[in-house]
């Protein structure tokens, strides 16, 4: 949902709009707005900027990470895989869940090790109604390596997610601290969606490490689906 704040006062004359996708009704959202306008009022009275021009350069400040929450509608998701296929998340039709598993990229180790861990359970999920995806910010050729030297032949692999597209799913952004690393990538997370395009829970991390267990996850989906387990962290 689009937000439409403006602000009119005689400290603050300039009329300032910010579009968040998120809930106006958050406090939280109301606070970063606030936020991001006094920095900018800052910026006008010590550095002489006009309010025009931070009015242009006033969504640089607005990267607010947004949060899903459970039993939500997930952002719209369509990437190509290395296969030369194209994947939409609208598009699945699976029995139960879509199981999205966003990797930091080929540079990672850890990366590599979770998801040939993950190819060799698919026929796990399969079985029970779960289709997979793992997918990152790296480029084609990048991906496509990845494919080809990790062993995961298996897995659909989906690349050139966009920062925006992170952003919208809630992940957070890194940039590169070594020549291995693109510029700039996501960190994990992992998302199971339920087949309506609702969210039933996630997982996000801000580094690579300490991940969820897809053998924990497997004897989850069990129970949920055994005890009719309804999502939880809603509020």
């Amino acid at each position: 949902m689009a937000c439409f704040i403006s602000i009119h006062s005689s400290t603050y004359p300039y009329n300032y709009k910010v579009n968040l996708s998120v809930n106006p009704n958050d406090v939280n959202t109301h606070y970063w707005v606030y936020f991001n306008y006094f920095v900018l009022h800052m910026f006008n009275r010590y550095l002489g900027l006009p309010y025009e021009l931070l009015h242009i350069i006033g969504p640089i400040f607005n990267k607010k990470i947004v949060m899903i929450k459970p039993t939500q509608k997930t952002p719209e998701l369509e990437l190509d895989l290395i296969n030369d296929t194209r994947w939409s998340l609208h598009k699945q039709s699976p029995d139960k869940y879509t199981l999205l598993v966003f990797y930091r990229g080929l540079h990672c180790p850890v990366c590599k090790k979770y998801l040939e861990d993950l190819k060799t359970k698919l026929k796990d999920f399969s079985n029970r109604g779960v289709n997979v995806i793992a997918l990152s910010m790296d480029s084609e050729e990048r991906a496509k390596k990845t494919g080809k030297e990790w062993d995961i032949e298996s897995l659909p692999i989906g690349f050139e997610l966009s920062e925006k597209a992170a952003r919208d799913w809630g992940l957070f952004i890194s940039n590169s601290i070594s020549e291995k690393e693109p510029k700039i990538f996501s960190e994990p997370g992992l998302f199971l969606v339920k087949a309506d395009g609702t969210l039933y829970c996630s997982a996000i991390q801000t580094m690579p490490f300490a991940r969820p267990d897809f053998d924990d996850l497997l004897k989850a989906i069990d129970f949920i689906e055994d005890k009719d387990y309804p999502a939880r962290g809603s509020k």
